[in-house]
């Protein structure tokens, strides 16, 4: 459950910084790169208990 607290969280920061920074800004590209790692664990995870 925390893990999809923390997806949608990310989600909307992402949102955030992209209207006010563009795609191509460096916290931009952090932030996705925060959120691709978000998902890969949450992929793993429910891979592994399957």
């Amino acid at each position: 459950m925390i893990k999809l607290y923390s997806k949608s969280t990310k989600k909307a920061e992402l949102l955030h910084i992209v209207e006010h920074y563009g795609f191509n800004h460096l916290k931009t590209i952090q932030c996705s790169q925060e959120l691709d790692h978000l998902l890969n664990l949450h992929e793993k995870i429910k891979c592994s208990s399957m």
